[in-house]
C-alpha cells in the first residue's frame, strides 16, 4: 500500500529544490523530468543553477533540460542572455553544433 501516492503537483518542484539544497543534482534532474505541464513552474534561478552545475560536471545532455525550460518559460528574464550562452555551450558539447549556432545567433539578435 502506498501511503504517499496522492502527493500534490507541488511536490515535484519542491522535491527538485530539496535535492538541489542537498546538492544531489542528478536527483534534482530526475524530479525536473517528472515535472508535468500542469505542475507549478520551477523558479528561474533554480533551473539555471541546475543547468550550470550539470554542465560543470561534464553532463551537457542533462543540462539541456533545465536550460531549455528556462529559455521557454522565462522569455523576458534579465539573465536570459547568460542562460542562452550556457544553453549554446551545452548544445555544442552534446554534439548539436547547428542548433548551438542558431541559439547563439538568436541571443545576439
Amino acid at each position: 500500500m502506498r501511503i504517499f501516492r496522492a502527493l500534490t503537483k507541488e511536490s515535484c518542484v519542491a522535491s527538485m529544490l530539496r535535492c538541489m539544497e542537498n546538492e544531489d543534482f542528478l536527483a534534482a534532474h530526475r524530479e525536473l523530468k517528472r515535472h508535468g505541464p500542469d505542475s507549478p513552474l520551477p523558479p528561474p534561478h533554480a533551473l539555471w543553477r541546475l543547468g550550470r552545475v550539470l554542465l560543470g560536471r561534464k553532463q551537457p545532455r542533462k543540462a539541456l533540460l533545465p536550460l531549455e525550460m528556462f529559455q521557454e518559460l522565462y522569455p523576458e528574464h534579465r539573465d536570459r542572455p547568460e542562460v542562452i550562452r550556457d544553453l549554446a555551450l551545452a548544445l555544442k558539447l552534446s554534439g548539436q553544433t547547428k542548433k548551438a549556432a542558431a541559439i547563439t545567433n538568436l541571443a545576439n539578435a
